[in-house]
């Protein structure tokens, strides 16, 4: 009944809960001490270099991560590692244009960062059992994922992007204030596409004052 109601709302009126595009809620966090412990010397030292204000890792909790044939209500906490050595690339793939680039994403590749995945995966199941919402078994992985290396295969099967893209215009072209270099006066650049790197969470916040900055 509540799921024909929801229906009916987002028709007539497009309000209520189907109006939400499934990810609401986010959380950052610096991994707790107990977990820390947990990883080696070098995955320790690859944290530490970042700023101290920066998060270790990012969690999105989501209506709509799971797609199932059984109808329920259900939720899905995503790890996104904040502090990461991998790298991707993107290559031509032919002369010719209209072929599709080859792109590598790269991910986990370093075992720091396959390291961070695992604590995170981790914390997910503990914010999921501390929310108390939880009323039935464990849909995805499922309770027989629980080793390093089951969580970590499982990572790397279902990873996938979260869709912010930065960083594709050269930082070369632009000066430390976006200003287009090249004799081009007073022609800035004021998105994304000039960060030297991705900030962590959401970019927004960042994109903002680099807009509105002199």
């Amino acid at each position: 009944m509540k799921y024909l109601k929801a229906q009916q709302s987002f028709l007539i009126n497009q309000s209520g809960p189907l109006t939400t595009f499934g990810s609401n809620y986010f959380a950052w966090e610096h991994l707790p001490n107990s977990a820390v412990a947990n990883m080696s010397i070098a995955a320790r030292n690859a944290l530490n270099a970042y700023p101290q204000d920066w998060p270790d890792v990012q969690y999105i909790l989501s209506g709509v991560g799971l797609v199932t044939n059984t109808p329920g209500d259900y939720i899905s906490i995503g790890a996104l590692p904040m502090k990461i050595s991998s790298r991707g690339n993107v290559t031509i793939n032919s002369t010719d244009t209209t072929d599709n680039p080859i792109v590598n994403v790269g991910w986990l590749q370093y075992k720091t960062d396959q390291e961070l995945i695992i604590q995170g995966f981790k914390r997910c199941r503990q914010i999921a059992t501390s929310m108390g919402v939880v009323s039935g078994p464990e849909i995805a992985p499922g309770i027989t994922v629980q080793t390093d290396a089951q969580i970590l295969a499982y990572a790397q099967a279902s990873a996938g992007p979260s869709h912010h893209a930065v960083s594709s215009y050269p930082y070369a072209v632009v000066d430390t204030h976006g200003l287009v270099r090249g004799g081009i006066s007073r022609l800035r650049v004021v998105d994304s596409s000039i960060f030297p790197l991705l900030p962590p969470g959401q970019p927004m916040s960042t994109v903002c004052p680099v807009g509105g900055s002199p």
